[in-house]
């Protein structure tokens, strides 16, 4: 079933989002995307085992004897516990968890078709097939005004149309060619910590991504540097020595060196890494999403100039 564009739809756009709560219509829209792309619930069905397995996933993860408070009524049908407590009673954080369970199956299953049952037995009863399943979710979520997108395989938070648009989904899709898996690791790390509110540890994955991404650049270009000791500033040196910036702008990119290797580092240095004394330190939101698109925008920077992809 496609998605209709009705009146107004398209004039709906938000450049600040809610992040409190999943209203309760989207998550009655989500829950549909689910079940028609998981199929039709029968005995012995594959799809009946996923949803068994889920469930008791999710009761361990929660730490729970089963997701409906109304146990009596729900019986021994997982489906129909997992998506009352979804819809009902999850807070907003269970509720992503729920969302970034069911995406991340469908995820795979887009990216390994051979596994995907619904191609072959029971392909009469699936409705969506699980890249159709993925744009749906984000259509619902952006229209919903809902600050969260399923991109790379994880539910990841997202500040601006704009900004994510042009900073976060290019770096992604840079960061997913397979010479970059460790920095792509360590990216999509920074957001699942930015996601979870743990500030700090978003900043190291930030510097661990854009150090990840440097080392692999001067690997592929030949160029020799301290595997143990050199930090981001040292491997942005080097590419400035071997011509990486253009010499005729040497004097701008001089300066713009330091924002590059200093920005996100001095960030992590100064706000993370070091012990905090007597006072714990607070990384607010602010600065760990000023760190995640600093860090975007250098890797893009950096990889494009390198001409390695």
């Amino acid at each position: 079933m496609p998605i209709l564009d009705l009146y107004s739809d398209e004039d709906e756009t938000y450049d600040f989002y809610n992040y409190d709560d999943i209203p309760k219509p989207v998550r009655i829209q989500i829950k549909s995307v689910i079940t028609r792309t998981i199929g039709e619930v029968f005995i012995g069905s594959k799809s009946a085992q996923i949803y068994d397995d889920f469930h008791k996933l999710l009761c361990v993860h929660f730490g729970k004897e089963s997701l409906a408070n109304n146990n009596d009524f729900y019986g021994n049908s997982s489906m129909k516990n997992i998506f009352y407590y979804f819809v009902e009673e999850a807070s907003k954080v269970e509720a992503l968890k729920i969302i970034d369970l069911f995406f991340k199956l469908f995820s795979n299953w887009a990216n390994n078709l051979q596994i995907y049952f619904p191609y072959t037995q029971e392909a009469k009863r699936i409705e969506l097939r699980p890249k159709d399943a993925i744009f749906e979710l984000n259509h619902w979520l952006k229209k919903g005004g809902i600050g969260y997108q399923f991109e790379s395989g994880r539910i990841i938070r997202l500040d601006s149309t704009f900004v994510h648009s042009e900073i976060v989904k290019p770096t992604l899709k840079l960061l997913g060619n397979n010479k970059f898996h460790g920095a792509n690791d360590e990216y999509l790390k920074a957001h699942e910590h930015y996601l979870e509110g743990k500030n700090k540890e978003c900043l190291n994955e930030c510097i661990k991504a854009f150090e990840s991404t440097l080392k692999v650049i001067l690997n592929e270009k030949g160029w020799s540097y301290d595997v143990n000791r050199d930090t981001s500033r040292a491997l942005i040196q080097i590419c400035i020595t071997n011509g990486l910036i253009p010499s005729s702008l040497q004097d701008y990119y001089t300066n713009f060196t330091s924002l590059l290797s200093g920005g996100a580092s001095t960030l992590r240095n100064r706000l993370a890494a070091h012990g905090q004394g007597e006072k714990i330190v607070t990384v607010d939101d602010s600065v760990a999403r000023y760190g995640l698109n600093l860090t975007g925008s250098n890797i893009i920077f950096l990889v494009e100039q390198s001409g390695i992809i």
